[in-house]
């Protein structure tokens, strides 16, 4: 998936990003979308209070 720096109030919700060799692209670093509950299978992040959610937001390149 790639969105574009100039896309804005997208929702991005509920997904699975399994397998692939880049999860995420943008041209940018300005954020106008919104990412919940997703999954990405290469986060290095930690959750201390096992929750199923990480404690660290994953930021794609």
């Amino acid at each position: 998936m790639k969105i574009q720096a100039s896309c804005m109030d997208n929702e991005i919700v509920n997904n699975n990003f399994q397998g692939n060799t880049f999860d995420m692209g943008t041209n940018g670093s300005l954020v106008l979308n919104t990412f919940n509950n997703n999954y990405w299978d290469k986060y290095e992040g930690y959750d201390i209070n096992r929750d199923g959610l990480g404690d660290v937001p994953y930021h794609p390149l």
